[in-house]
């Protein structure tokens, strides 16, 4: 926090910064609160980015953001990922949430979202170790979205956002007049609420795992995806809007089961999209002794089936071994089948 003070000196009289990435430091809820009053006192501020992910920040500072948000028109861009917005944080050693929870701070950044005219990118995600406990912001999101007409690009993965954040959002989504991008990958939704932000995006090239128009790759292996992620990632992969340029979209090593794996297939059915990361420069695979699943070998398999993905493919080891057998009950037919073509 006191290093922070000599930055916010700067930024109350600089008019020439455009960028400011602090990310990984110890700012907490003191440093950002000095450098949100020293944006807001200069009234001649240039600053598009800003970026204070992982500086332990809580509702305090998440409040200090959002008062600075509700006034500054430069700021395009704003970082906030893997803080403790709402008071709360992952211990890693204990394994368990850690804290007091408190809506204030994520409120009130949402609340600002809703009246600012400049932003363009909110990251208020967390990561797979370390998740944010944003439980409830859904909703407040989704308010927000309803009355902004800048926001094109909103991370919320691994931020604990359960069934009735999953509805509030997808409110917002509905209405949402210019976001191409809400990332909800990883949180705690189920299928009715996972369907109900699909049913809300499903005439606007809104992606729901982050996925951008211009992206030629795309890698979720071993996220620990179940079936209401799979139905996100099936309505970005089905969108011309959304996955465009996508050629490969690896989801190999997830917790899907072979129905959930099979409603991505048919999602990149007459595309060139490969779903187990093969390319089509690529003439061996090796996927041996990697734990493969039934859900996996439907994977390979429709990656098999493609000439433009795996046109270059002349050796395919799927084998386990004595100690560590692989269970792909079933892949005998998938695999056959895939060879036919």
């Amino acid at each position: 926090p006191t290093g922070a003070n000599s930055v916010a000196a700067m930024l109350a009289v600089t008019t020439s910064l455009t960028s400011l990435r602090l990310g990984d430091n110890l700012l907490e809820d003191e440093g950002v609160t000095s450098i949100c009053e020293a944006m807001q006192s200069n009234k001649e501020t240039k600053l598009t980015v800003l970026d204070v992910s992982e500086n332990q920040v809580g509702p305090k500072g998440g409040k200090s953001v959002a008062a600075m948000l509700a006034i500054t028109t430069s700021l395009t861009l704003v970082d906030l990922s893997n803080n403790m917005l709402c008071g709360m944080y992952w211990d890693d050693v204990y394994e368990e949430w850690t804290g007091t929870y408190t809506a204030e701070g994520i409120k009130a950044i949402a609340d600002a979202l809703g009246v600012n005219t400049s932003l363009t990118s909110l990251d208020v995600s967390g990561v797979r170790y370390k998740p944010h406990n944003l439980k409830g912001s859904g909703t407040v999101f989704g308010e927000a979205l309803k009355s902004n007409n800048s926001i094109k690009e909103l991370k919320m993965q691994y931020c604990q956002l359960d069934v009735e954040d999953g509805k509030g959002l997808a409110a917002g989504l509905a209405v949402s007049a210019s976001l191409t991008s809400c990332n909800v990958l990883k949180n705690n939704l189920d299928i009715a609420a996972a369907k109900s932000l699909v049913e809300a995006v499903n005439d606007k090239s809104i992606s729901l795992c982050g996925i951008k128009s211009d992206q030629t790759k795309a890698n979720f292996r071993g996220w620990g995806l179940k079936s209401p992620d799979a139905i996100l990632l099936v309505s970005d992969l089905s969108k011309a809007g959304v996955s465009a340029s996508l050629t490969s979209c690896n989801v190999l090593f997830n917790k899907m089961d072979v129905a959930t794996a099979k409603s991505l297939v048919e999602a990149v059915e007459g595309k060139r999209i490969s779903l187990a990361g093969i390319q089509p420069d690529e003439t061996k695979a090796d996927f041996s002794n990697k734990g493969l699943k039934p859900a996996d070998a439907i994977l390979l398999a429709s990656d098999l089936s493609k000439a433009d993905v795996s046109t270059s493919l002349t050796s395919l080891d799927v084998s386990g071994v004595r100690y560590k057998p692989h269970n792909l009950k079933g892949s005998g037919t998938v695999f056959g089948e895939a060879l036919k073509s």
